[in-house]
């Protein structure tokens, strides 16, 4: 998906900080302001203008200037299925584990099992920020947008 952002402030290794403005659309929502989505948001954006070598790429840009990035496309699905299906399922493996396995008694298993919930939400974090680290994963600037 390609969208048009700002050029905050150069970033090191490549890297801008880009901002952009919430969408026209969070204007008519009701919960706009309870979804954490500010009127305007920050965040990093890779200059993939330089791996293709484009002429533009020996250029900076400059804070204010207008920019293409695209998003790399991740499935909705996958991310749903790690964000709510694996915590899920492990907690209703380990009750099964802890009840018919262990033979414990039903609240010490659901405590158990809540433990290994827990542990789950944790993992996620971790992951979380390997992912955060994936240089792949950021926005790339594509093209710069014409003044006209």
């Amino acid at each position: 998906m390609r969208e048009i952002v700002r050029i905050v402030c150069k970033h090191e290794d490549g890297f801008y900080k880009v901002s952009k403005i919430r969408p026209s659309s969070c204007d008519s929502c009701g919960s706009a302001n309870l979804c954490g989505v500010r009127k305007e948001f920050e965040f990093l954006a890779k200059n993939s203008i330089a791996e293709n070598g484009d002429p533009l790429s020996r250029e900076d840009f400059k804070p204010g200037q207008e920019v293409y990035i695209e998003l790399s496309e991740i499935p909705i699905s996958k991310i749903s299925f790690i964000v709510y299906g694996f915590p899920t399922l492990f907690f209703v493996f380990s009750l099964v584990f802890f009840l018919s396995v262990l033979k414990l008694s039903e609240t010490l298993s659901l405590l158990f099992s809540f433990l290994v919930l827990a542990v789950s939400f944790l993992g996620l974090a971790f992951y979380d920020r390997r992912v955060k680290r994936k240089k792949n994963l950021y926005p790339k600037i594509v093209g710069l947008k014409d003044k006209n």
